[in-house]
């Protein structure tokens, strides 16, 4: 069974943001991993969520729980964890989802990976792993509004990263430094029961 409340998250020095929802419509509590140690400086992580920012940060090598409808991760500190690390939404009962995949060229504008005649919650992310294709982020655009970051600016999620959200029209931009015009690619799930 594929577990619909669960994603990845990630961050590196060139996009130090991300988050892992997006105007949910209920708030969820979450269990936030960062679990894996890397040489170098230990990475720090702020955590805000529905506006309030934790004034201790989430390290390197452990975990948080925090609840709430809009949840951001900013990297302040350290070496970003190079591989994604882990959220779940803590619940009584599984809900099972099912996956669907998506592929986009990079540069080459919007792709829909969604459209529903009613909004609904759903969990998109961004594959990782695509040697020929280095610096690879994505965009997402819900009911034609950009995801933002904490400040506003249009947020650009790196490989490895998911987002629970809610709405009913979804596209993508995803860009890369690629060789041969490379796709990239992800998937997006759908509650099963929905």
């Amino acid at each position: 069974m594929t577990e619909f409340y669960e994603g990845g998250w990630r961050t590196n020095a060139a996009h130090p943001q991300t988050r892992i929802t997006y105007e949910a419509q209920l708030p969820h509590t979450f269990l936030i991993r960062c679990t894996e140690l890397v040489d170098g400086s230990t990475a720090k992580y702020v955590v805000t969520a529905d506006g309030k920012t934790f004034v201790f940060p989430l390290l390197e090598g452990s975990s948080m729980v925090v609840e709430g409808k809009d949840i951001h991760i900013e990297q302040t500190h350290g070496d970003a964890v190079g591989t994604p690390v882990t959220w779940t939404a803590i619940q009584q009962n599984p809900t099972e989802a099912i996956g669907i995949q998506w592929t986009a060229r990079s540069g080459q504008g919007l792709t829909t990976v969604l459209a529903l005649n009613n909004a609904q919650e759903f969990v998109i992310q961004f594959n990782q792993g695509f040697p020929d294709c280095p610096n690879a982020t994505m965009q997402v655009f819900i009911d034609g509004k950009v995801v933002v970051d904490k400040n506003g600016g249009s947020l650009r999620f790196v490989e490895g990263s998911s987002l629970l959200a809610y709405g009913s029209i979804v596209a993508v931009s995803a860009d890369a430094d690629c060789v041969g015009g490379s796709r990239l690619s992800g998937s997006i799930k759908l509650k099963r029961d929905a």
